[in-house]
């Protein structure tokens, strides 16, 4: 089962992490939001708070299941990080929950190509048969400088996936794998989207952020030089605030 953790008081703002992503990571950007809004963080099935489900890849279940903890929302302001991202544009093509005020999206990760979805076919394979995920995540989520020079953080992504059973991590990658394509969602979805993304994210590039906002009615890019795919990290103090500001208007 799903779990939210409310931050602060304010307009309704929902915080939905990536994959693999424990919701510890994105409590400084809660913490930082809260003085401004509700945060609602969502803690998935089996990370942080929330009860495991089994071995499910019920993605649909998993969105139904946020829409119906979140149904007392009249509206709000959404921020995804990768995957969340994805979470968030699926929920609303499915008329999961009231329309949300606008669609924030941390390196978000939406669109996927067969080539995209095999490789996380075989990250599941790899999960299962044991490897050791964390070194993997923290060669793709940090940037190669800020992973030189904060071996702290480093040290913190290489351990995202400790305390949550393999199974877990493994049937989250598979959801990746198999979600549906929302490609021709994106542009009913008539928000405003803000995307912002890491000069040198590995997980997903400028390039492909453009092309998700390319499909997108109103949305803008922000590319934040040197940084990589995990921003509440890298940029917290810049990211805290542009999203003050984008909702401000």
């Amino acid at each position: 089962m799903t779990f939210i953790q409310t931050l602060g008081a304010g307009p309704d703002l929902v915080l939905v992490p990536g994959c693999p992503q424990p919701p510890s990571d994105l409590l400084p950007l809660a913490e930082g939001l809260a003085s401004s809004f509700r945060v609602n963080l969502v803690h998935l099935p089996g990370w942080g708070e929330a009860q495991d489900i089994g071995d499910s890849t019920d993605f649909s279940g998993v969105a139904r299941d946020i829409a119906e903890l979140l149904g007392d929302l009249s509206a709000a302001h959404w921020v995804g990080c990768s995957f969340g991202v994805y979470r968030a544009v699926y929920a609303f093509s499915q008329g999961l929950g009231p329309p949300p005020l606008s669609l924030i999206g941390l390196g978000p990760a939406v669109l996927f190509d067969d080539e995209q979805r095999a490789a996380f076919h075989g990250a599941a394979s790899v999960t299962r048969a044991g490897a050791a995920v964390g070194p993997i995540l923290a060669g793709r989520f940090l940037s190669p400088a800020w992973a030189a020079s904060h071996p702290s953080d480093l040290d913190a992504v290489s351990r995202f996936v400790e305390g949550v059973r393999v199974e877990r991590v493994a049937a989250d990658l598979e959801a990746i794998a198999t979600c549906p394509d929302v490609r021709g969602s994106i542009g009913a979805i008539r928000v405003p989207m803000y995307f912002r993304v890491g000069e040198a994210d590995a997980a997903t590039p400028p390039p492909y952020v453009k092309e998700l906002a390319a499909l997108a009615a109103n949305a803008t890019v922000d590319v934040v030089p040197g940084a990589g795919h995990l921003l509440g990290r890298e940029d917290l103090p810049g990211t805290i605030a542009a999203i003050r500001r984008f909702i401000s208007r």
